[in-house]
């Protein structure tokens, strides 16, 4: 009996040690994503917009060339057969 009882109390020791062991890795993980800086994600976001913004304007810019090429050339896609199509005299 006495040798039962010793060895549950090493099991209950060594169960206590890894239980500690654990925590202690726990809390470690915790800090390390504590010291994680906010910023360093937000910081893309600032280039992605402005990408977006330089992309959207270029957009803009050529479909404004592109209106204004149909104007000068008086062609119009749609009205092929009509007399708005022919240049005027």
């Amino acid at each position: 009996m006495d040798n039962i009882r010793c060895q549950a109390d090493k099991r209950r020791a060594n169960l206590k040690q890894l239980d500690q062991h654990i925590c202690q890795q726990n809390q470690a993980m915790q800090q390390k994503t504590n010291n994680l800086d906010e910023a360093n994600f937000s910081a893309p976001i600032t280039w992605i917009g402005l990408y977006v913004a330089a992309a959207s304007l270029v957009c803009a810019i050529a479909m404004a060339v592109d209106v204004i090429c149909g104007f000068c050339q008086h062609n119009s896609g749609f009205l092929a057969n009509s007399s708005l199509s022919r240049p005027l005299q």
